[in-house]
């Protein structure tokens, strides 16, 4: 249950079949939500549970709309101002096994086989109030200027509807809408609802509580879709890469950023100094939460084990995109990029 809210439970049946339940704790059908989150009661006015179980969090958007009826019958539909919900729970894509190319083995010192799903959503929920605070840290606060410098190098935002995979606390996210000018719709897609609810503190737009490789959306959705340092957190490249050629409209522009350390010699030496070893050590220090600090150390065993570039363009090429390519800033920026033909 959230932690610091006290609902009370008043559960009734709507006229499409979804139960929908104000306040009181949220029923063990809803485990997936039991999450170490400090919400106001405000900020849950309405829980949603469909059938088949796919749970969406009522409260408003701004520009569109989803409901729990529409994700289950897979269709997305886009609604006036104030209307429709702002999270969207796909839990039927948690059960999903990958069979294509993960991004790298399993990890046995932080989850068992076949738990790296919840473990990955799990931690980023333990660590969402203090991710931003690490992450100017780590990067010594050039991290929006580089994020701005990628997406206008590769001409993004474009068209009028744009999907950030992975969104976090809209690190990305904030910077297209920097740069967007009036008519575009940014929606914002991340399994953790930790992270979703740090993201939509600092800026609120549409956001959906979902797997990557499982999205709600019809074909041909999105203009452009950008994924930020998640590559890695992925259940399987190949999977999820058709997921987004999917949603993409012809066109449509696919920008994956990601850390790549050298392959050998003293620059992997030193970056892995800073990542696995100063960058946990200073988010402990001043957080004092060693959940923060194991995501650091997590964040580098990752990068380490993480498939090749070259893997990852092939992943895209199969996905179905053309024109693939990637850019490399300083040595370890991967800028990966692909357009649906």
């Amino acid at each position: 249950m959230f932690r610091g809210s006290s609902f009370r439970y008043d559960r009734r049946r709507t006229s499409q079949g979804v139960d929908t339940l104000r306040g009181g704790k949220l029923p063990k059908r809803a485990h997936a939500l039991r999450l170490q989150l400090r919400l106001r009661p405000s900020a849950l006015p309405r829980v949603a549970f469909s059938s088949l179980g796919i749970l969406s969090l009522a409260l408003p958007l701004y520009r569109g709309s989803l409901d729990a009826k529409s994700v289950h019958r897979g269709s997305f539909r886009w609604g006036p101002a104030g209307s429709g919900t702002a999270y969207t729970w796909a839990m039927s894509g948690e059960g999903m096994t990958a069979g294509g190319l993960p991004p790298h083995p399993e990890l046995a010192r932080y989850y068992r086989p076949g738990e790296k799903k919840r473990f990955v959503r799990e931690i980023f929920d333990a660590t969402a109030e203090d991710y931003e605070r690490v992450e100017r840290l780590m990067s010594l606060g050039w991290g929006a200027w580089y994020r701005r410098r990628a997406l206008r190098r590769h001409g993004l935002p474009q068209g009028n509807r744009g999907l950030d995979v992975a969104m976090g606390t809209g690190l990305v996210a904030r910077e297209i809408l920097r740069l967007a000018g009036n008519g575009l719709l940014l929606v914002g897609l991340d399994p953790s609802l930790g992270m979703l609810h740090q993201a939509r503190r600092r800026r609120a737009l549409p956001a959906v509580a979902a797997f990557g490789e499982a999205t709600p959306f019809p074909p041909g959705t999105f203009d452009f879709l950008t994924m930020g340092y998640a590559l890695r957190h992925l259940p399987d490249l190949l999977l999820t890469f058709r997921e987004f050629h999917r949603i993409l409209r012809p066109g449509g522009k696919v920008l994956i950023l990601e850390i790549t350390p050298p392959r050998r010699g003293s620059g992997k030496g030193l970056l892995k100094w800073y990542i696995r070893f100063l960058t946990p050590a200073a988010a402990l220090l001043f957080t004092g939460h060693k959940a923060t600090a194991r995501l650091w150390r997590y964040f580098w065993d990752t990068m380490e084990a993480c498939v090749p570039p070259e893997e990852v363009l092939q992943a895209l090429e199969k996905a179905g995109f053309a024109r693939v390519s990637r850019f490399v800033e300083l040595g370890i920026f991967s800028e990966y990029t692909g357009i649906k033909p």
